[in-house]
Protein backbone atom coordinates (compact mmCIF):
# COMPACT_ATOMS: atom_id res chain seq x y z
CA UNK A 1 0.00 0.00 0.00
CA UNK A 2 1.22 3.57 -0.95
CA UNK A 3 0.46 5.48 2.39
CA UNK A 4 0.89 4.61 5.89
CA UNK A 5 -2.23 2.67 7.12
CA UNK A 6 -4.78 4.59 8.64
CA UNK A 7 -6.25 2.70 11.62
CA UNK A 8 -9.44 1.94 9.89
CA UNK A 9 -7.51 0.46 7.10
CA UNK A 10 -5.30 -1.41 9.85
CA UNK A 11 -8.66 -3.42 11.28
CA UNK A 12 -10.09 -4.22 8.08
CA UNK A 13 -6.10 -5.88 7.22
CA UNK A 14 -5.06 -6.31 11.02
CA UNK A 15 -1.83 -5.17 10.37
CA UNK A 16 0.27 -3.87 12.79
CA UNK A 17 1.81 -0.45 12.40
CA UNK A 18 5.19 0.69 13.74
CA UNK A 19 4.84 2.51 17.25
CA UNK A 20 5.42 6.15 17.77
CA UNK A 21 5.82 7.63 20.94
CA UNK A 22 5.64 11.69 21.08
CA UNK A 23 6.70 13.88 23.82
CA UNK A 24 5.92 17.83 23.96
CA UNK A 25 8.01 19.97 25.42
CA UNK A 26 7.30 23.06 27.70
CA UNK A 27 8.90 25.15 30.57
CA UNK A 28 7.64 28.08 32.66
CA UNK A 29 7.75 30.40 29.85
CA UNK A 30 5.52 29.19 27.94
CA UNK A 31 2.67 29.14 29.80
CA UNK A 32 1.49 32.44 28.36
CA UNK A 33 0.69 30.60 24.89
CA UNK A 34 0.01 26.63 25.69
CA UNK A 35 -3.67 26.86 25.82
CA UNK A 36 -3.60 28.33 21.67
CA UNK A 37 -0.41 25.65 20.79
CA UNK A 38 -0.98 22.57 22.45
CA UNK A 39 -4.18 21.74 21.02
CA UNK A 40 -3.19 21.51 17.54
CA UNK A 41 -0.22 19.68 18.01
CA UNK A 42 -2.77 17.27 20.29
CA UNK A 43 -4.98 17.09 17.16
CA UNK A 44 -2.11 15.96 15.16
CA UNK A 45 -0.71 13.63 16.77
CA UNK A 46 -4.44 12.01 17.53
CA UNK A 47 -4.00 11.55 13.53
CA UNK A 48 -1.44 9.61 13.94
CA UNK A 49 -3.06 7.20 16.66
CA UNK A 50 -0.02 8.99 19.62
CA UNK A 51 -0.68 10.11 22.60
CA UNK A 52 0.87 13.05 23.50
CA UNK A 53 3.68 13.23 26.53
CA UNK A 54 3.82 16.52 27.55
CA UNK A 55 7.22 17.27 29.52
CA UNK A 56 7.06 19.70 32.08
CA UNK A 57 10.72 21.17 32.60
CA UNK A 58 10.46 21.50 36.45
CA UNK A 59 14.21 23.57 36.68
CA UNK A 60 14.63 27.27 37.57
CA UNK A 61 15.18 28.64 34.06
CA UNK A 62 18.55 30.04 33.31
CA UNK A 63 20.86 31.22 30.55
CA UNK A 64 19.53 33.59 28.34
CA UNK A 65 15.95 31.77 28.08
CA UNK A 66 15.44 32.43 32.22
CA UNK A 67 17.37 36.06 31.79
CA UNK A 68 15.05 37.25 28.81
CA UNK A 69 11.52 35.69 28.59
CA UNK A 70 8.92 36.26 31.45
CA UNK A 71 8.82 33.22 33.56
CA UNK A 72 5.83 31.71 35.95
CA UNK A 73 5.34 29.86 38.79
CA UNK A 74 5.64 26.05 37.97
CA UNK A 75 2.35 25.70 39.52
CA UNK A 76 1.12 27.98 37.22
CA UNK A 77 2.27 25.87 33.60
CA UNK A 78 0.98 22.88 35.84
CA UNK A 79 -2.64 24.59 36.10
CA UNK A 80 -2.80 25.50 32.28
CA UNK A 81 -1.91 21.90 31.37
CA UNK A 82 -4.76 20.69 33.93
CA UNK A 83 -7.22 23.28 32.20
CA UNK A 84 -6.37 21.56 28.73
CA UNK A 85 -7.32 18.21 30.11
CA UNK A 86 -10.63 19.60 31.82
CA UNK A 87 -11.45 20.81 28.58
CA UNK A 88 -10.88 17.32 27.32
CA UNK A 89 -7.62 16.95 25.57
CA UNK A 90 -6.18 13.38 26.70
CA UNK A 91 -2.70 13.61 27.41
CA UNK A 92 -0.17 12.58 29.80
CA UNK A 93 1.76 14.73 31.97
CA UNK A 94 5.62 13.99 33.32
CA UNK A 95 7.44 16.46 35.12
CA UNK A 96 11.35 16.44 34.62
CA UNK A 97 13.45 16.98 37.19
CA UNK A 98 16.68 15.34 36.17
CA UNK A 99 18.81 12.83 38.46
CA UNK A 100 22.50 14.04 38.08
CA UNK A 101 23.43 10.34 38.01
CA UNK A 102 21.10 9.76 35.02
CA UNK A 103 22.42 13.19 33.05
CA UNK A 104 25.91 12.27 32.86
CA UNK A 105 25.22 8.54 32.15
CA UNK A 106 22.72 9.83 29.15
CA UNK A 107 25.66 12.51 28.43
CA UNK A 108 28.00 10.11 28.21
CA UNK A 109 26.29 8.02 25.71
CA UNK A 110 25.49 10.93 23.85
CA UNK A 111 28.31 12.97 23.70
CA UNK A 112 31.21 11.03 24.98
CA UNK A 113 31.59 12.31 28.21
CA UNK A 114 29.95 12.20 31.39
CA UNK A 115 28.53 16.41 31.27
CA UNK A 116 26.84 17.38 34.30
CA UNK A 117 24.75 20.59 32.54
CA UNK A 118 21.15 19.53 31.87
CA UNK A 119 20.86 22.68 29.75
CA UNK A 120 22.33 24.45 26.90
CA UNK A 121 23.96 28.40 27.55
CA UNK A 122 20.58 29.41 26.05
CA UNK A 123 18.78 27.49 28.48
CA UNK A 124 17.28 24.84 26.20
CA UNK A 125 16.81 21.46 28.28
CA UNK A 126 19.34 19.79 26.34
CA UNK A 127 19.23 16.55 28.51
CA UNK A 128 15.40 16.02 28.02
CA UNK A 129 15.97 16.14 24.37
CA UNK A 130 17.94 13.40 24.65
CA UNK A 131 16.10 11.06 27.65
CA UNK A 132 13.44 10.88 25.22
CA UNK A 133 15.42 8.29 23.30
CA UNK A 134 15.58 6.46 26.49
CA UNK A 135 12.48 6.36 28.20
CA UNK A 136 10.12 4.41 25.65
CA UNK A 137 9.82 1.24 24.05
CA UNK A 138 9.19 2.22 20.43
CA UNK A 139 10.07 2.07 17.04
CA UNK A 140 9.84 6.05 16.26
CA UNK A 141 10.11 9.18 18.68
CA UNK A 142 8.86 12.39 17.80
CA UNK A 143 10.15 15.00 19.58
CA UNK A 144 7.77 18.44 19.40
CA UNK A 145 8.02 22.05 21.64
CA UNK A 146 5.28 23.26 22.76
CA UNK A 147 5.48 26.50 20.81
CA UNK A 148 5.64 24.85 17.12
CA UNK A 149 3.21 25.39 15.04
CA UNK A 150 1.82 23.19 11.60
CA UNK A 151 -0.56 23.44 9.19
CA UNK A 152 -2.30 19.65 7.70
CA UNK A 153 -5.29 19.40 5.14
CA UNK A 154 -8.01 17.46 6.72
CA UNK A 155 -7.52 14.05 6.06
CA UNK A 156 -3.56 14.28 5.95
CA UNK A 157 -1.09 13.37 8.63
CA UNK A 158 2.42 14.32 7.89
CA UNK A 159 3.61 12.24 10.62
CA UNK A 160 2.42 9.01 8.97
CA UNK A 161 3.94 10.59 5.53
CA UNK A 162 7.50 10.88 7.36
CA UNK A 163 6.62 7.42 9.37
CA UNK A 164 6.22 6.03 5.70
CA UNK A 165 9.03 7.36 4.18
CA UNK A 166 11.54 5.61 6.43
CA UNK A 167 9.82 2.39 6.41
CA UNK A 168 9.85 2.64 2.75
CA UNK A 169 13.75 3.64 2.59
CA UNK A 170 16.51 1.19 4.39
CA UNK A 171 18.50 4.45 4.00
CA UNK A 172 16.94 6.26 6.59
Amino acid sequence: MERLLTSTTVNKYRISLPTLSSFIFTARSDASFIAHTLPGLFQMLKKANATPHVVVDTTMPGGVLGKTSSQTQLSGLLDELKSLQAEGHHFEIEQLSPDPKEVQKLSRIHFGAPYPETHCFRGYPIHGSIRQFHQKESDYVLHLDCDMLFYEEEGFSWIAEGIQLMESNADI
